[in-house]
């Protein structure tokens, strides 16, 4: 009885530590803030690290007052393919996102635009800020 218990015990204890591990897959790395000297605007992308899937990506220009969320289509271990409209300029494109290494982001835009754009990471983490009230 007591080899039982205490193997219950056990199980139990790795199942929960098991529940604190991250994968470690090239989703989570794309997350952060990438800019290029090719474009004024950065691209902003968010992942959800308990299924490793990148959620959101926005290009965000403050020289043309702008943000653009892309609308991811698909994505696995090696790339995240989306489409973008941008209704002011009647533009559709879709881009293909794929890590070079960790600090570097390829961007192949096809479309009604035809180019490649390498994105450097200027911030490896979104950090969000807790607001409290101090009234």
């Amino acid at each position: 009885m007591k080899k039982t218990i205490t193997g219950l015990m056990l199980f139990f204890s790795l199942l929960i530590l098991a529940q604190d591990i991250k994968p470690n897959g090239a989703k989570l790395l794309l997350e952060g803030i990438w800019e290029a000297n090719e474009t004024s605007y950065i691209c902003i992308i968010t992942v959800d690290e308990g299924f490793n899937t990148v959620k959101t990506i926005h290009n965000v220009s403050f020289e043309e007052d702008l943000v653009l969320k892309e609308k991811v289509l698909s994505q696995d271990d090696k790339q995240v393919i989306t489409s973008l409209y941008n209704k002011l300029e009647n533009h559709k494109i879709f881009s293909t996102y794929s890590l070079i290494n960790e600090d570097q982001l390829l961007r192949n835009i096809r479309g009604d635009s035809n180019v490649n754009i390498v994105y450097t990471r200027r911030d490896n983490k979104l950090r969000y800020q807790q607001i409290t009230n101090n009234n």
